[in-house]
């Protein structure tokens, strides 16, 4: 089970299942980590495998009305802020399979998207939120993606909504994920340092 991410410059990465975390536990950020990124997703799950899919026979694949959103964080080694160094594509490569670091609730919780906004909170403070249905941005995701990688039974497909910022963590952070009037929140966990 793999976790193929459509990324918001339009790339296609994949990470391995390795980063998936779906029972919302604290992240301990290694000591190698400088710095982290964050960028929020939709993502859906493939029911059955497939390669080259095409737009009109994507729907046989997934289930467009069984997703949910997440949070996929980048760990870097480097501090390319602070450095003025360029980020190099390995450093990319590298922070996609750190483990842990796709927070993707697994099984979605019941009636995941009912639809309303997403936010995303760090220390009480919403630091993205959505109000979108992300079903047409998911469906062009699993098209672009099945076009590169064959996608397998059980695979996540996420695409994300804005392009990664940066994570500013320094001792305990809370991270929560909660759809607009719902009780329950999607992930609600801690990043120590």
């Amino acid at each position: 089970m793999n976790i193929v991410v459509k990324t918001a410059s339009g790339f296609i990465a994949v990470r391995p299942d390795t980063t998936w975390e779906r029972y919302s536990r604290d992240f301990y950020v290694p000591d190698s980590v400088k710095m982290i990124c964050w960028a929020p997703v939709a993502y859906t799950k493939m029911l059955r495998p497939g390669k080259c899919i095409e737009d009109k026979f994507a729907h046989r694949y997934y289930n467009e009305y069984d997703f949910a959103y997440g949070i996929l964080f980048y760990p870097f080694e480097t501090d390319f802020k602070a450095d003025g160094a360029l980020m190099p594509p390995e450093a990319f490569a590298q922070a996609c399979c750190i483990d842990h670091t796709s927070i993707l609730t697994d099984p979605y919780p019941e009636g995941a998207w009912q639809g309303g906004a997403f936010s995303f909170i760090m220390n009480d403070e919403t630091v993205y939120k959505a109000d979108l249905d992300a079903r047409a941005f998911l469906r062009a995701a699993l098209v672009d993606s099945s076009k590169r990688v064959l996608l397998r039974n059980g695979d996540c497909v996420a695409m994300e909504l804005s392009a990664p910022q940066l994570f500013n963590f320094d001792g305990t952070t809370s991270v929560r994920g909660i759809y607009d009037g719902a009780e329950v929140p999607l992930f609600d966990f801690n990043v120590i340092k």
